[in-house]
């Protein structure tokens, strides 16, 4: 059974070939001197002033320019136990060193863990000491927005250790260091939740799974209303697609990003469970039905379904009539397909990122999300291929 530690490893190792390529010799030696010269920004530590009220906030697409990936050089025996400190830790320097040769790369680290860092770290690895618990940047840290203006902020979701699953005291400051770091504003929601939590398509749409946001060890009381209002204030959302998902099965009560990730606006690839035996069977199918039903914002129906073919038993199954359109659009990426919603004939947009990369570009936190406890599964990685599930920021 392949466990969120081995799934770690595996990233690291360059799984899905040209999404995230490994170097630095599989992680064990120093990093420097073996990429070429990238020159890293330096972080502003003073916030800006905050921007006026009405800002109009958008939350962007994974795939637009972004100016930096964020992540956690973290592996507390409590979490990982001792004998794998050392294996993820190689494995972080894997991903940050192959990310850095294209990007920067800005990694918080642990006091005690500097030394470490810096011999697995390439010199284009920007570390950072900050008291932190675990690794999963794509939740703890904040959710970065901009507006017309060219205005950025970083939204603060209240990491709460995926529902007090974890001890988080340490990752619950995350989010605020990122936004002091970066020199933007921070905006407090009041909604506790995760990066992992919520798939959008940067045009208004957004994916979300009940079992998480609406679960009571996160946001008692709120009502499926509230939280759109809420998340509609937060980033700019016009249209939310709610999928059931399942709670207590895994710690993060069934994340969007393990169920269903936009490839671009209109187009969806989910998750299928073909196991009768599996808790997920039922609610993946029943998520097929939901998003191939579905609308975005501009109101476009979906226009087929392809799950023919699929491998039995498989976490990420391949249907043979989606994967050579999928190459063709986004010939970087592999993976498993299950669903495709498309849009109508004349209302098609464009790859993700095309025509849209902003003013000024964002910075991305790294998404290393948490894998679940007792799941089979392959990470599916961000279309440009630069980091393992980021989290856009502005």
């Amino acid at each position: 059974m392949t466990t969120r530690r081995t799934l770690l490893g595996l990233g690291g190792l360059g799984l899905f070939g040209g999404l995230m390529t490994a170097c630095g010799g599989g992680g064990g030696g120093s990093g420097s001197g073996m990429l070429p010269p990238f020159p890293v920004p330096m972080p502003t530590p003073s916030p800006a002033p905050a921007p006026a009220p009405a800002s109009g906030w958008r939350m962007p697409d994974e795939g637009d320019a972004h100016r930096a990936v964020w992540m956690a050089f973290a592996a507390r025996e409590s979490i990982w136990t001792a004998e794998m400190r050392q294996p993820v830790f190689q494995a972080l320097a894997r991903i940050a060193n192959a990310i850095s040769v294209y990007e920067p790369v800005k990694m918080l680290v642990n006091p005690a863990d500097v030394s470490t860092a810096r011999q697995l770290c390439g010199s284009n690895v920007h570390l950072i000491e900050h008291a932190i618990d675990d690794l999963w940047m794509r939740d703890t840290g904040c959710v970065f927005v901009r507006n017309a203006r060219g205005e950025r902020a970083a939204v603060n979701f209240n990491f709460n250790g995926w529902g007090n699953q974890q001890a988080h005291a340490r990752d619950a400051t995350v989010a605020a260091r990122m936004a002091e770091l970066t020199g933007v504003p921070l905006l407090r929601s009041s909604l506790v939740m995760e990066g992992g939590g919520i798939e959008v398509d940067g045009q208004g749409t957004a994916i979300i799974t009940e079992s998480c946001v609406l679960n009571n060890n996160r946001n008692p009381g709120v009502s499926k209303a509230d939280a759109e209002a809420e998340l509609k204030r937060m980033l700019g959302l016009d249209k939310i697609i709610w999928l059931p998902g399942i709670a207590g099965r895994d710690i993060t009560d069934g994340h969007t990003d393990f169920y269903a990730r936009f490839l671009k606006p209109g187009v969806v690839v989910a998750a299928l469970d073909t196991d009768p035996k599996s808790y997920d069977h039922a609610v993946t199918h029943r998520h097929l039905e939901l998003l191939t039903g579905a609308t975005d914002r501009a109101r476009a129906p979906p226009a087929d379904r392809h799950a023919e073919d699929a491998e039995p038993g498989a976490p990420h199954l391949c249907a043979q009539g989606v994967r050579g359109r999928l190459r063709q659009l986004l010939p970087h990426r592999q993976g498993g397909v299950h669903a495709r919603v498309r849009r109508r004939r004349g209302r098609q947009r464009g790859p993700r990122g095309t025509g849209r990369a902003p003013a000024q570009p964002p910075d991305r936190a790294a998404g290393h999300r948490r894998h679940r406890r007792g799941r089979r599964r392959h990470p599916l990685h961000d279309a440009t291929g630069t980091g393992v599930m980021p989290r856009p920021l502005p």
